[in-house]
């Protein structure tokens, strides 16, 4: 039985940018205090990073790359217009882009498992 193999490539890189984006548009200013951690922003903005990230581990290719990156682009543009040229947060598109762009990459998670063939036996 051969040991299976997980590839990653540019993936992991892109889901630890994503990670960051959602960071920092988590971390609303305040007057009084500084800075608030808003975990819903959080929450809302990890979300496509996690269904790309149960992708990237089983299947590398050309797709997921693509993916990755204007995932990664989509959600950059996003951040900068809402935290940074907006007042912040005023309407709800912080939290509706990111859920919307995580269904967008859920065709990925069967695609993934087709191509890992987790769970097919084979005669060696």
């Amino acid at each position: 039985m051969k040991a299976q193999t997980f590839a990653g490539g540019p993936g992991y890189l892109f889901i630890a940018g994503g990670a960051t984006l959602a960071f920092i548009s988590a971390l609303t200013p305040h007057f009084a205090t500084g800075y608030h951690l808003n975990t819903g922003v959080l929450a809302a903005g990890l979300a496509p990073w996690l269904v790309y990230a149960l992708a990237v581990p089983l299947v590398r290719s050309v797709v997921t790359d693509a993916g990755g990156l204007l995932l990664l682009l989509a959600h950059a543009v996003l951040v900068v217009n809402e935290r940074f040229l907006q007042s912040p947060y005023g309407d709800d598109t912080i939290y509706v882009v990111p859920l919307l762009l995580a269904l967008l990459v859920t065709p990925l998670l069967p695609l993934a498992l087709r191509k890992a063939d987790l769970y097919r036996h084979r005669k060696e």
